[in-house]
């Protein structure tokens, strides 16, 4: 009786090798016999690999495009915040200096204007209270633009100076004699006459500065 040849089967490498092979680029075919449920696990592991890589970079993406977004909101927070301060505070000083401008031309311009010679000098009562928003305020001037802050303290500072001349000029001896009537001589009513023209001309000088400080914060509205 014929002896029969042993049957051969293909031979079969451990899964491990299959997949060295397979991730080498070496082929599969000539390495190891891959079963339906094999490729179906490689194909699987493959796309889910893919898929993340993917997943990963679009959630990336919207994460940087989500930090953009409330980067431009706080921004635009940011800029609205700020023009509203600016609104507040330019308000603010406007209707300080428009009532500055007001008190001297209803109040103390008239004594100066109408001033006659050997007539009592205008008496002039000031307080700092005049100036109290800018006071309260002037380490804020720095939100505004520095061309803007920088007419608001050169506008300011005329007032004050022109607020010293009026209460200096009404705190004089002779002016003070002047007015209870003791003892004036001529240098003393030139002194006053003179004095009282030097009043109305700064007068309109400072007057005109805070004219167009007032207009020129209207950018703020």
């Amino acid at each position: 009786m014929a002896s029969r040849l042993p049957r051969r089967y293909p031979l079969r490498v451990p899964v491990q090798d299959c997949a060295s092979a397979f991730l080498s680029g070496q082929g599969i075919v000539y390495h190891c016999i891959l079963t339906k449920e094999m490729a179906a696990a490689i194909v699987s592991a493959g796309l889910a690999i893919f898929g993340a890589y993917i997943g990963g970079r679009m959630a990336r993406r919207a994460a940087v495009s989500a930090i953009e977004a409330q980067r431009a909101i706080d921004d635009q927070r940011r800029r609205e915040d700020l023009r509203a301060s600016q609104q507040v505070l330019a308000a603010s000083l406007q209707a300080e200096m428009m009532a500055l401008r007001d008190r001297y031309k209803t109040t103390f311009e008239p004594q100066f204007t109408a001033y006659q010679r050997e007539h009592p000098a205008p008496g002039i009562v000031m307080s700092s209270e005049y100036f109290k928003v800018f006071d309260a305020n002037s380490a804020e001037l720095g939100i505004l633009d520095a061309a803007d802050a920088r007419a608001i303290v050169s506008c300011y500072i005329a007032l004050k100076g022109f607020a010293d001349s009026l209460v200096q000029f009404s705190d004089d001896p002779r002016c003070a004699g002047s007015r209870t009537g003791g003892g004036m001589r001529v240098q003393d009513w030139d002194f006053i006459e003179w004095g009282v023209s030097q009043i109305n001309t700064e007068a309109g000088q400072v007057m005109g500065d805070v004219e167009a400080c007032v207009s020129r914060l209207n950018v703020y509205r």
